[in-house]
């Protein structure tokens, strides 16, 4: 990629870039949460709960299936973006604070530093699409 190529990933809503950054920040306790969400089920003991009428079964499975909705477009933009260091920039993509240098410096990420801002770049526009 060139420079020319970053400026077509760019998304111009600020906004929504700040939006799809948090997404990301929150992967870790999406990933628990759905995890959580597989191995547990709601108590039914036949007794009435709240005053509203609802389905506690129906609504886990809708929160678990947008989860992971979610959890599997980060991990898909991240294989698509990324290549062969897809690891390393799903890995920068979650982590606050997280930078190429950080990656580097912890051996988690196998490419120079232009190309891994090229890959995010790519990896924050592709996600833009899927969600």
């Amino acid at each position: 990629m060139n420079t020319k190529t970053i400026a077509a990933y760019k998304i111009r809503n600020k906004a929504r870039q700040e939006e799809l950054v948090r997404i990301c920040w929150q992967y870790a306790d999406m990933r628990a949460e759905l995890s959580a969400l597989a191995t547990s089920a709601p108590e039914l003991d036949g007794m009435p709960r709240g005053t509203s009428i609802g389905d506690p079964v129906y609504a886990a499975a809708v929160r678990r299936e947008k989860l992971a909705e979610r959890v599997m477009a980060i991990e898909r933009c991240a294989r698509i973006a990324g290549g062969d260091c897809s690891q390393g920039l799903l890995i920068g993509v979650t982590t606050r604070g997280s930078s190429w240098e950080w990656l580097d410096m912890h051996g988690e990420i196998y490419c120079g530093r232009r190309q891994y801002y090229e890959m995010r770049a790519k990896f924050f526009y592709l996600l833009n699409l899927a969600l």
